[in-house]
């Protein structure tokens, strides 16, 4: 019997006993235009990389996933090391305007804020997927991460690239965001369907504006509000 023992085969091995696999990030959109670092210089696509008195800020969900089916970045992973064995996939559609709604950000100017914004949101170990909008507001659509809050992105997001706006465009120099913003959480399987709709923007403005839009989406979330605090 000790010979049949020792000719036994031994155990299978649980395929995630090495640690859980990490699925990278997929690429960004935004019509393929690249992000740029703190300093204005494009970063490789390559890389993987937050209530206010005058605006509402939504953010809910936190789909919670196996470890061998975590998506988050691994610098994602890092910032969370004070929480061992969490795993998030927090994804978020966030609109915020100019300030008053004034049309400053023309074709031009969105071409290069665009990928700033994107660059300021990994600089904060954001990823951002897509971003779009029209002359009076911004669609972003971005992963962020569980061990900071929303509000703190969208105050470094908004002094940073105002500042770049300045610095960018000398006769835009009265340029400035709203105060808020709004945020909704995305799941992933309506992830198509975010995109699609920050691809449309200039085909919504057509036909409605972005005060209507925004009141509009506010309602279909079912977030209540005062209109009379939403806009700056």
């Amino acid at each position: 019997m000790g010979g049949a023992a020792a000719r036994r085969s031994p155990p299978t091995r649980n395929p995630w006993e090495r640690g859980p696999l990490i699925l990278l990030p997929p690429r960004r959109g935004g019509g393929g235009a690249r992000d740029l670092d703190s300093r204005g210089v494009s970063l490789p696509s390559s890389v993987p990389a937050g209530r206010s008195r005058s605006g509402v800020t939504v953010s809910t969900g936190c789909a919670a996933l196996h470890p061998w089916l975590h998506s988050g970045a691994p610098s994602e992973r890092r910032t969370g090391s004070n929480m061992p064995g969490t795993y998030s996939q927090l994804l978020l559609h966030v609109v915020f305007s100019t300030k008053g709604r004034a049309p400053w950000i023309s074709a031009e100017t969105a071409e290069r804020l665009y990928p700033c914004i994107g660059g300021i949101a990994r600089a904060k170990k954001g990823v951002r997927y897509d971003i779009g909008g029209v002359e009076d507001h911004v669609h972003l659509y971005l992963r962020w991460r569980p061990d900071e809050s929303l509000s703190d992105l969208m105050r470094t997001l908004k002094a940073r690239s105002s500042k770049w706006v300045h610095d960018s465009f000398p006769k835009l120099g009265a340029f400035a965001w709203q105060v808020g913003c709004s945020a909704f959480s995305v799941s992933k399987s309506q992830e198509g369907a975010v995109k699609a709709y920050i691809a449309g923007q200039h085909e919504h403005y057509k036909k409605e504006d972005f005060k209507s839009e925004l009141l509009r989406i506010l309602r279909a979330h079912g977030v209540e509000f005062d209109e009379k605090y939403v806009f700056d």
